[in-house]
């Protein structure tokens, strides 16, 4: 692979000028030689790393793992985004992106109040747990006590017939902020419930099968093992983590599902468990022992959502979800919208928080009069939160593009902020070091990034580029 020379030192010559008769060469006051130097060389790891806003480096360290992410972090510059064919990847840690609506309500089980203490989508599954009168060791996560204790009190009532988690996708708080109004139904169950203003996703790449696998289990990626929409698999290979042919790998610690089951034995009313889902991603839900459903992608959002609504109450008439005092649980994903054009973005998203709520309001309505009003819990958070605003996209397939020109073809994928490198094809000077430390420099001209607003095309393209492994061994 050929590099360009260093630049040699360039001496700057004046004309001779004839003063009184004689030749006087003209020397600059500054100096009579200019050298021409290279540019500056790019920030080590640990600068990398340790410039970053506080907190993230913690965010990264929770949501990777050598084993199955990628071989290279990356962290676009700000505001600047990643996206792929199919969808924009929100990865980073980002309020825009971080902050999610958190809101538990049960009539009755638990006391309306804003909670002042921070939770994360880790906390969901902990805190189910004893709400069900029971409890686990959680990788990450843990019980909010503003939602359940193990309280004399609480231990004499019933238990929930039904537990039923609504997850929005791309609905973040900063969403919720700028259409406020637009939310009636998530406001008055704000005030029935306890929320959690200061509520976030808890890991650096919030994709579909990351975020369902850390609500289902309690735990972030590092301990669950899905770190992206694509992982690496014991023989090396980069796979769908859930594909439509159902899971390609396997959770790493249970789910509360699992847990669940196995604690209510084999008596004559066992809790039933399932999801409504929109993509295959959603099927780590139901992981075994529940059931899983796809939403028809072809439909626009608003006729899924009413959908979903429609087939939940269904699913309640003809199995008896709630029927019964042995806990259920069941979970159900409301779609978002598709954001591929640049006009009207706030309007496309303001149209998605009406619809969810409208369908919010629907549900809840109906599962009141058909469960009972205090014979069910409801848990409402979002996946993940999106800019209300239009931010300049680094396409991910353009990264891995200019990987294969400037090093040969060894790049496996591109995905959610993770570069997956053919092991296979690395040497001593191609390796991941390298190609860390030469993506760092990278433009967004260089990766065809077109600029935008503050953005320009010589702007780097990157706050961090760092592989995985040294990733979880920095230290600031």
């Amino acid at each position: 692979m050929e590099r360009s020379p260093r630049p040699e030192k360039l001496t700057i010559r004046r004309k001779p000028v004839l003063i009184g008769g004689a030749l006087v060469l003209v020397l600059a006051v500054t100096a009579a030689l200019l050298v021409l130097r290279d540019d500056p060389d790019p920030p080590s790891y640990r600068e990398q790393a340790c410039a970053l806003p506080s907190g993230t480096l913690d965010l990264a360290a929770r949501s990777v793992s050598t084993e199955r992410s990628g071989d290279i972090v990356l962290l676009p510059r700000d505001p600047v985004v990643l996206r792929n064919s199919e969808r924009e990847s929100t990865v980073g840690a980002g309020p825009d992106v971080q902050r999610i609506p958190l809101v538990f309500r049960g009539r009755g089980a638990i006391r309306p109040q804003e909670a002042a203490t921070n939770a994360s989508l880790a906390d969901i599954a902990p805190t189910i747990a004893v709400l069900l009168r029971g409890s686990f060791q959680a990788e990450g996560g843990r019980a909010l006590g503003e939602v359940a204790r193990f309280t004399s009190s609480a231990l004499t009532r019933p238990p929930p017939r039904l537990v039923l988690t609504i997850v929005w996708d791309g609905i973040g708080a900063e969403l919720l902020e700028a259409t406020r109004g637009d939310w009636p139904q998530l406001e008055r169950l704000t005030r029935e419930g306890v929320s959690y203003p200061r509520a976030t996703v808890g890991s650096l790449f919030p994709a579909r099968a990351t975020v369902a696998s850390t609500i289902a289990t309690g735990s972030f990626p590092a301990k669950h093992g899905v770190t992206g929409s694509l992982v690496r698999v014991d023989d090396g290979a980069v796979v769908e983590a859930f594909g439509r042919a159902g899971p390609a790998v396997s959770l790493l610690v249970p789910t509360l599902g699992e847990r669940w089951l196995s604690a209510a034995g084999a008596g004559t009313k066992q809790p039933k468990t399932g999801v409504l889902g929109t993509t295959p991603q959603d099927t780590t839900f139901s992981v075994n022992g529940g059931f899983m459903h796809t939403s028809d992608s072809n439909l626009d959002p608003t006729a899924v959502a009413h959908s979903q609504t429609d087939r939940v109450k269904g699913l309640v008439d003809r199995t008896g979800f709630g029927a019964d005092a042995a806990t259920d649980l069941l979970t159900v994903v409301y779609p978002g919208v598709e954001l591929s054009e640049t006009e009207g973005r706030l309007e496309a998203l303001t149209d998605n928080v009406r619809t969810d709520d409208d369908e919010l309001g629907r549900l809840t309505t109906w599962l009141d009069r058909r469960v009972g009003a205090r014979r069910w819990v409801l848990v409402l958070t979002a996946d993940r939160g999106r800019s209300v605003e239009e931010h300049p996209a680094i396409d991910e397939r353009s990264v891995g593009a200019a990987i294969d020109e400037e090093f040969g073809s060894i790049t496996e994928a591109v995905s959610d902020g993770q570069v997956f490198l053919d092991r296979a094809a690395l040497t001593s000077e191609v390796s991941v070091d390298a190609v860390a430390r030469w993506l760092i420099g990278r433009t967004m001209e260089d990766l065809d990034a077109p600029a935008s607003g503050d953005v320009n095309a010589s702007d780097p393209a990157f706050e961090l580029a760092i592989p995985t492994a040294t990733l979880l061994e920095v230290k600031c």
